[in-house]
């Protein structure tokens, strides 16, 4: 796409030179340039959706858990707390409270102002229904994720509130990580939810520790 980019305004100015900047011809020109852009896009998508494993094993591991939760009836009505918005809400059209603030105005306005412990708060007390974070292979929570909360999921996982109120659901392997989901107790959707994720998981049962 960078190439592209590149290409694209080499070719505008080219036009602009030989044609003497001639407007009409100058944005076509950079019209030709767009449908580059959005063929190239198209195609990486597509090949993403069709080889999933071939961007890359998380991704593959956030598109299990988003087909696991997008097959249940009230996928729509279900909250799941996790740091990346992309392709598992996408897939399964739940509500995605996005714990580092890219997709969530409050934890982003907030918490700059806040800071992370208030986050935690922010999230444990939403009750969401489904709340997920990383682990290394060896267990230990990952806590070099980015935004505010990147370095604190461990503060989260070990929180009373978190241990007495959310049950482990099921993990997946993504290779240098493994991603971990907890289900609310009290979520109307618990048993569907925890059968969902334990029917597509890698792990049935693990054991969280701490940095």
């Amino acid at each position: 796409i960078v190439l592209i980019v590149w290409a694209g305004t080499g070719l505008v100015a080219l036009t602009e030179q030989l044609l003497q900047s001639r407007v009409a011809l100058r944005y076509a020109a950079f019209s030709i340039l767009c449908a580059l852009l959005t063929f190239t896009t198209a195609q990486t998508v597509a090949a993403s959706v069709a080889e999933p494993k071939s961007a890359g094993e998380l991704f593959y591991a956030n598109l299990r858990m988003g087909m696991a939760l997008g097959q249940l009836p009230d996928a729509a009505k279900i909250t799941v707390a996790y740091g990346d918005a992309g392709i598992l809400p996408f897939v399964s059209g739940v509500r995605h409270m996005d714990i580092v603030g890219l997709n969530e105005n409050r934890i982003a306005r907030e918490g700059k102002e806040r800071g992370w412990l208030w986050i935690v708060g922010y999230v444990l007390g939403s009750r969401p229904d489904v709340i997920g974070f990383y682990t290394y292979p060896d267990g230990i929570v990952f806590n070099l994720g980015h935004g505010l909360m990147g370095g604190y999921y461990s503060v989260l996982a070990s929180a009373p509130d978190f241990l007495n109120n959310y049950t482990y659901a099921g993990g997946f392997d993504a290779g240098s990580v493994h991603t971990q989901w907890f289900v609310y107790n009290q979520s109307p959707y618990r048993d569907a939810i925890w059968q969902a994720v334990q029917a597509a998981a890698d792990f049935k049962d693990y054991t969280i520790r701490m940095p």
